[in-house]
């Protein structure tokens, strides 16, 4: 299975006291988990440098369940922004369970963020499913 994300913007950033969160929606697991990492990377107002090509770096993560796999997968990107000065626009999925996802990342170098998103946390992680076909997550991050 190969998910590319593409079209509208599925996230919301939301007012929060001391940290970020952002509200991300999809059709499918692989949508919600595209919509979260795009919500992440704009809440950090990356500032990309230009004219770059796309990169793309490989990932595989496995967690307990499907909410502690969303917390990790998002900190795996933001280890991979911090290691690599990028800031990731999209992915490609080949393959999502509720414990296991592996795929590509795909983004630009960055110059700086506007603001520094240290870690997706579990402090009021909320991920459901509403309706047959549409999935709903609010995420916290510590910056």
């Amino acid at each position: 299975m190969t998910v590319i994300s593409r079209g509208m913007k599925q996230y919301e950033i939301l007012p929060h006291t001391a940290d970020v969160a952002i509200r991300a929606t999809g059709s499918t697991k692989p949508a919600l988990l595209a919509a979260a990492l795009q919500g992440m990377f704009a809440a950090a107002e990356p500032r990309f440098l230009t004219p770059e090509e796309p990169r793309q770096r490989v990932f595989k993560i496995e967690a307990g369940d499907f909410a502690a796999l969303l917390v990790d997968f998002l900190n795996q990107a933001v280890a991979l922004s911090d290691i690599n000065r990028e800031a990731y626009e999209d992915a490609r999925f080949s393959l999502v369970t509720d414990k296991k996802i592996e795929g590509t990342l795909i983004g630009r170098a960055i110059d700086s963020f506007g603001t520094q998103i240290k870690a997706a946390t579990h402090h009021n992680l909320e991920v459901k499913k509403n309706g047959q076909d549409f999935w709903e997550a609010t995420i916290t991050f510590d910056v």
